[in-house]
């Protein structure tokens, strides 16, 4: 299964196709120095914000998941070979090397995605129906706090709703209810919360625990 299968429709190409093969580039590098065996590009999903794998590329960066072979305690020996707990932490800590090389020679490209990242947020914003969204509870108003506070957390822009408001069945009163503009540098992350944007190819993904 391959994550390009199961990547939030979102989030810009470039983020999977350029950055993530940026670091598998300097992570294979690595590696390879010192014969590990390992794979790239065949597991794993980018479905939601809600890891720290994954968390990086909706503000606009980029984040990747790494995981190592059990050791077992000190050590194990599978059909793969030997493997040993001080095995698992070389690797890691040549990983994490290796991370901080690509962000230091690949600075430009990661800047400028960054830049491009936020630019077409606005665009992607612009070219929506839906320009707004109101929400909040009535009867709640301590879950209305912590909401709008994650969101402040995010930058994101929140204003009280100036009016009452309804819509179908749904309807918003003055105090409780707070409307939220989509344009904005996080729409992306808005259209993680509120939107259902992700479309699965098959049947199977990775994980998620949302």
């Amino acid at each position: 299964m391959s994550p390009r299968n199961t990547w939030n429709s979102i989030l810009p190409v470039a983020t999977y196709e350029v950055l993530n093969n940026i670091l598998a580039k300097h992570f294979s590098q690595a590696l390879n120095s010192i014969g590990s065996l390992y794979y790239t590009n065949e597991s794993f999903t980018n479905l939601s914000p809600i890891y720290g794998s994954t968390y990086p590329d909706y503000q606009g960066g980029v984040g990747t998941t790494l995981e190592v072979g059990s050791s077992a305690g000190v050590a194990i020996e599978p059909e793969a070979g030997l493997r040993t707990f001080s095995h698992n932490i070389r690797d890691n800590f040549l990983i994490s090397i290796a991370a901080l090389r690509a962000a230091t020679e690949e600075k430009a490209v990661l800047l400028n995605h960054q830049k491009d990242f936020f630019k077409s947020a606005l665009t992607s914003a612009d070219k929506q129906a839906e320009k707004y969204i109101v929400f909040g509870s009535k009867n709640d108003k301590s879950l209305n706090s912590i909401f709008i506070n994650h969101l402040l957390q995010h930058k994101i822009d929140v204003y009280e709703l100036p009016a009452a408001f309804s819509q179908g069945d749904k309807k918003f009163e003055v105090g409780s209810a707070y409307v939220i503009p989509y344009r904005q540098a996080q729409y992306r992350v808005l259209q993680s919360i509120f939107e259902e944007s992700t479309q699965l190819d098959g049947l199977n993904f990775y994980d998620i625990s949302a």
